[in-house]
């Protein structure tokens, strides 16, 4: 299943299918595949997050926990802690 990624206020480490480890303020989404019945949490881990560092996920504008399965054509971000002044 292909589903669109972006990430919020998140450092992207290690060896990451999101490209190069760096923090950005919003990355460009980037089309992943990912098995049948893959779940958010799932997504957390196959692009090298930590799952306490990512405070909300939103699935096609709507915010869910780590439990919702996945569908072909959604649209994912996976945003950190926002920190004002």
């Amino acid at each position: 299943m292909r589903i669109a990624v972006t990430t919020i206020g998140l450092a992207v480490n290690g060896h990451s299918h999101l490209g190069v480890p760096v923090a950005q303020v919003c990355r460009e989404p980037e089309a992943l595949e990912l098995p049948e019945g893959a779940r958010v949490a799932d997504l957390v881990a196959f692009v090298g997050l930590n799952a306490r560092d990512v405070d909300m996920a939103i699935v096609n504008g709507y915010h869910f926990d780590g439990d919702l399965p996945l569908r072909h054509g959604d649209y994912v971000a996976l945003c950190g802690q926002v920190h004002g002044c």
